[in-house]
C-alpha cells in the first residue's frame, strides 16, 4: 500500500512537472514572434540609389506601384514603393 501512494505521488509530480515545462515552452516560443513595420517611400527614377540606402538600413522591397494622373494636359506618374522590416532591425 505504501509503494502505491508513492507511485501515485510521483506520477503526479511528473505531470505537474511536464506542465510546467510546457507552459514555459509555449511562453518563450510566443515571444519570438516577429513584428513589422511598414513604409511606403516615392522615389523618382533618377533617385533610385535611395532603395539601396533603406535597404542597408533593413527594409524589404514588399510591392511596387505605379499611378497615374492626369493634370490638365501633363500625364504625372507617381511610383510608391511598400517596404517592411522587423522592429528588431530598427533597433
Amino acid at each position: 500500500m505504501k509503494t502505491y501512494l508513492i507511485r501515485i505521488l510521483l506520477v503526479s509530480m511528473l505531470a505537474v512537472f511536464s506542465a510546467f515545462c510546457w507552459t514555459a515552452y509555449a511562453q518563450k516560443k510566443q515571444s519570438s514572434k516577429v513584428v513589422w513595420e511598414y513604409s511606403i517611400v516615392s522615389i523618382s527614377s533618377d533617385n533610385a540609389w535611395k532603395l539601396s540606402e533603406l535597404g542597408k538600413d533593413g527594409w524589404e522591397l514588399v510591392s511596387v506601384r505605379s499611378e497615374e494622373q492626369m493634370l490638365g494636359n501633363v500625364r504625372q506618374v507617381t511610383i510608391k514603393y511598400y517596404l517592411k522590416r522587423s522592429t528588431e532591425t530598427a533597433k
